[in-house]
């Protein structure tokens, strides 16, 4: 299906530290359209071949006792395995308004082993409209950023013209294992705190209430739903400051009147799906009023909706590669099924 794909500004912020303009902007604008099968079962038989471990879902469920303590292991350990695995893909779309004020994002990540591929875009409901492009791929990094960003909210299309990018050495190298991954990587707004030596010590004290659904023959996935505990979630900084940038910004002084997440986690230990729904309020634009800041996401293990050397062919890239990274792209494209 078409698809429209970006990461949120507050990602944008987090991996880059603002917007810069540089190189020579190329060509005339693109639309961006994404093809992806999406919400299909990861294959069991290879999408952890290569991983260094990995956390059951038995594991993660009979470390805990209690119903908060098992959600949170399951939402911390499924992102460690999406570190460990083969290969993961995820599509994003951020909705926040209050009053008539309305911002929106999409963006997604795709993730083989070491190497990665952002894409990123954002609409603040004015001129500030931004998108981004970040690679890692073997020893090189490519780094993007757009010269003229425009959005259509009744295509729900961004038209980009892209620069040339800035093409440096990477030094390839895995994620930690860590709590704030799923800040980093999926932006989710809820601290539970640092690296944990063990399933249940996991911090769930930003959880009120829990349940969880084994997968049956209708939903052959864990479906894994939270309230938050208010009072404690506009205690933590954290939480408000990731808030407050998921909506560039537009949004200030946020309180939080209620969050929920839903997760879908496959039987393998990989995400299905993950909604997150919030009403708050916020100032914006020096008035005060009730809004929304609503994300959802899904996840794909497809073998072309994971390659990254397809992107580089779609998107016209391989030509700012040095020639062994050149003839890596061909041979993974070479063995991609037909799309």
């Amino acid at each position: 299906m078409k698809k429209v794909l970006v990461i949120i500004l507050a990602v944008l912020i987090a991996l880059t530290g603002g917007v810069m303009i540089y190189g020579v902007t190329r060509g005339t604008p693109e639309v961006f359209h994404e093809v992806k099968k999406g919400l299909l079962a990861p294959p069991a038989d290879s999408i952890q071949d290569g991983a260094a471990h990995w956390y059951s879902v038995d594991t993660m469920l009979s470390s805990a006792s209690s119903s908060k303590q098992k959600a949170a292991n399951l939402l911390v350990y499924t992102t460690y395995n999406h570190i460990n695995c083969k290969q993961f893909y995820f599509a994003a779309h951020v909705d926040a308004t209050s009053g008539n004020k309305y911002t929106c994002s999409d963006y997604y990540r795709t993730q083989e082993r070491m190497n990665s591929f952002y894409e990123t875009f954002a609409y603040t409901g004015g001129s500030l409209n931004t998108a981004k492009r970040r690679v890692y791929y073997n020893d090189q990094k490519l780094e993007d950023v757009t010269g003229n960003v425009s959005y259509d909210r009744k295509t729900k299309e961004y038209r980009v013209t892209w620069n040339d990018p800035d093409v440096t050495a990477n030094e390839p190298d895995l994620s930690n294992e860590t709590p704030y991954m799923f800040y980093s990587w999926f932006d989710l707004p809820i601290d539970m705190g640092s690296r944990q030596s063990a399933y249940n010590e996991i911090d769930a004290s930003l959880i009120e209430s829990a349940s969880i659904t084994a997968p049956s023959d209708s939903a052959p996935y864990y479906v894994v739903s939270f309230t938050t505990d208010i009072e404690k979630m506009n205690a933590s900084e954290e939480t408000l400051r990731r808030l407050k940038e998921g909506t560039g910004d537009v949004m200030k002084d946020i309180e939080i009147l209620d969050m929920t997440l839903e997760y879908e986690i496959w039987p393998s230990g990989l995400f299905r799906s993950i909604t997150v729904k919030s009403r708050v309020v916020a100032k914006v634009s020096g008035k005060k009023g009730e809004g929304r800041i609503d994300r959802t996401y899904q996840f794909s293990y497809d073998d072309v909706d994971c390659s990254i050397a397809k992107k580089f062919e779609t998107r016209e890239l391989t030509k700012f590669l040095n020639d062994d990274n050149k003839a890596a792209c061909q041979s993974e494209l070479a063995a991609l099924p037909e799309d």
